[in-house]
This record gives structure tokens, sequence and C-alpha cells, in this order.
């Protein structure tokens, strides 16, 4: 997964100076293929991948994981304790879930690119920050706390800003 350089550089301001910086208005990630992907515009290439052939596609948001269009996402899912679906966020295949805060999900996606998407799909920054605080991963199908859960990985956050704790549960990448 790399980033597409790009001229072109976005001043991005949220109101927290965390999220403020410049960053490529493009990234080259990883989706599930939905019907037409080979003809969709963020289209770059098919790639082997261990669960199934997936596109890599130049995106500068993330397209949804249940509308069923050309791009599909993987989805992270934020549960209350009853687990109720409180959030969803898309990611990339293969991405992992790293932090929380507020309304956005920081995701690894491979070793050395961090994004932070909203869930809407907006990647709303690139920068990964000095410490992502705590977070405790266990299989929901082993675990009592979370087997009604239907995604394989459950992670436990403290969110970045408030300290509360936060459930994500996602599908952990294929190998």
């Amino acid at each position: 997964m790399t980033k597409v350089l790009n001229i072109t550089f976005v001043l991005l301001f949220l109101g927290d100076a965390d999220f403020a910086e410049t960053r490529p208005a493009q990234y080259e990630l990883q989706f599930w293929a939905g019907a037409g992907a080979r003809h969709d515009r963020r289209f770059v290439k098919t790639i082997e991948h261990p669960c199934s052939n997936v596109v890599l596609a130049r995106v500068t948001r993330l397209p949804s994981s249940r509308t069923g269009g050309a791009l599909v996402s993987e989805e992270a899912i934020e549960r209350g304790v009853d687990g109720k679906v409180l959030a969803r966020w898309p990611m990339p295949v293969d991405g992992v879930p790293a932090a929380v805060k507020r309304n956005l999900l920081m995701v690894s996606v491979g070793d050395d690119l961090w994004l932070w998407i909203s869930e809407k799909g907006e990647i709303v920054s690139n920068k990964k920050p000095g410490s992502v605080g705590k977070r405790t991963i266990e299989y929901c199908a082993e675990s009592k706390r979370f087997r009604k859960y239907d995604l394989e990985g459950c992670a436990l956050f403290k969110d970045l800003r408030s300290g509360k704790e936060r459930i994500i549960n996602y599908e952990p990448p294929c190998t």
C-alpha cells in the first residue's frame, strides 16, 4: 500500500491541533471488488490476496462497506456493552483499528500508513500520534465478553480524547 505522491496538498484544520496538517489528496488502498470495479475511474489494478483477489484503487475517501458499489470497504463497528451498534467506519482491506478519538477511527494499513477515518469514509489525516494508547485485542469467539459479535476481531480501546472505553469489532487481516 503506497501513498500516491501528489503535487497538490490540502491544508486541513478541524479545530484540533492533532489534525492540522497537510496531506496528499489521494491514497492507493485495497478494497473488495464490487460489480464494475475494473471500469471504475479509481481502479489501478487487481491484486492476489489470501482470501480472494482485491482491487487496488486510488481514493480520496473510502467507499462504503454497505452500498454494493464498484469498490467495497471492510468495516469496523463500535458496539456498546449490550452489543448494540453505536458507529461504523469503512476501512481498506486488511486495515486494523489502531486508535479511536471522538468520531474518528485510526486504521493502520501495513507498517507505514496510518489513516484517521470518519464514519462517512473521509480520510481526515494521515498523522500517527506519538502514542495511540492502550488497546486489548481478542478473538470474539474465544472471548466470553465478545462472543455475541458477528465479526472475528474485537478490540477494546480508550478514546484518546475522553478516555472512555470503546469496543471496536472488525474482521482481522486474512492470512
